[in-house]
């Protein structure tokens, strides 16, 4: 199954700079959303096109959709583990997740965007009963 048109958001971040290469040794062709030329440099480096476009800017992030198979949204914005349990630290997250999520799964869509994928996470945490 190869040879679809692929919007990825989050195509450098803890999954996508993983999904990006997978998609492309797949055979598809790979459009992920970036916010530095840094970033669309290690795009291309994985063999992605980068599209420069804010995931808050609705007008703009919706006609980048146009031409593509399907929509793939990896996009998050973790806190760093030294800041992890600090509330203040989720402030990005949260907007990636609301905002930014939001900006794009309700219709119109461009007519040819037939998929659209959506990762989940599911925290697991030990129950602290330790052997010994």
């Amino acid at each position: 199954m190869g040879d679809l048109r692929v919007f990825l958001l989050g195509g450098t971040g803890a999954i996508g700079r993983y999904a990006l290469p997978a998609l492309v040794a797949a055979g598809h062709e790979v459009s992920p959303l970036t916010r530095t030329p840094q970033k669309a440099a290690a795009v291309r480096e994985r063999g992605g096109a980068p599209v420069m476009v804010s995931m808050f800017d609705r007008g703009a992030f919706r006609f980048a959709f146009g031409g593509h198979d399907a929509v793939v949204n990896l996009a998050t914005s973790m806190p760093s583990t030294a800041t992890f349990v600090f509330r203040r630290a989720w402030a990005d997250t949260e907007r990636v997740r609301i905002e930014g999520s939001a900006a794009w799964p309700t219709r119109p869509w461009p007519r040819r965007v037939g998929k659209l994928v959506q990762e989940s996470v599911s925290m697991l945490y030990t129950d602290g009963v330790t052997d010994g």
